[in-house]
């Protein structure tokens, strides 16, 4: 049997809490699954599933732990929580922790939502439209359509999202520009951060807000998923 030092007994452990099964652990440290079994017992780990475990699962899973957090914390695989869990029939909780990442910039300055706020009050749209793919049949959006293509960059450099040109519906009309935000968390969380200075729109964000928190979750913050900013 293969000796292990200490930074590779850190590695192993640390491989163990993420999941990884044995087999994979024993070829990415170069070792026999024997080597694995043998270390991980001296430790003290093992994943065998008693019913202290699985109630630990139950309890870490409603009270809002993330399935990769519990994953870490039990050393089980993502596939055998969720296995678990349903033959334990723990009702499925809808918050999608850790699917969800924020792909746009909020914008800090007041001035810069309050500004924002007004474009989307007198240009934009805030609504929802048909998606195949999405479990709700919706996908929410929000889009701002102006000949201004200056205040589209704008939007662009501040947010993100996508900026097309739009097509003329007549030959003599100005070039139109079009700026739009999908997904759950970007619109929620962009709505969240101009819902105090909207005024003509309100109604229709607090409306769309509902239903990304019944994808998201009602617990949802911004800071949970703000990966970039």
């Amino acid at each position: 049997m293969r000796k292990v030092n200490d930074e590779m007994l850190e590695e192993l452990k640390r491989m163990f809490y993420e999941g990884i099964t044995y087999k994979e652990i024993a070829k990415k440290l170069g070792i026999s699954y024997k080597t694995v079994v043998f270390y991980l017992k001296k430790m003290g780990l093992s994943r065998k599933i008693t019913r202290e475990k699985k109630e630990q699962i139950k309890k870490l899973y409603e009270s809002g732990y993330p399935i990769d957090e519990i994953s870490k914390i039990v050393g089980l695989s993502k596939s055998k929580i969720h296995y678990h869990l349903k033959r334990m029939n723990v009702e499925k909780r809808h918050d999608y922790k850790g699917k969800f990442r924020l792909t746009i910039k909020i914008p800090r300055d007041e001035w810069k939502l309050a500004y924002i706020a007004g474009i989307i009050d007198g240009e934009g749209t805030i609504s929802v439209s048909r998606s195949r793919f999405s479990a709700l049949g919706v996908q929410p959006f929000i889009s701002v359509k102006n000949t201004n293509k200056e205040l589209m960059d704008f939007l662009y450099k501040e947010i993100g999202g996508h900026v097309r040109k739009d097509k003329k519906d007549k030959p003599h009309y100005k070039d139109c520009w079009y700026w739009r935000i999908n997904g759950f968390c970007d619109v929620y969380c962009l709505l969240k951060a101009l819902q105090p200075y909207l005024i003509i729109k309100k109604k229709q964000a607090e409306k769309v807000m509902e239903i990304c928190e019944k994808r998201l979750g009602r617990d949802v913050t911004c800071e949970r998923y703000e990966e970039k900013s």
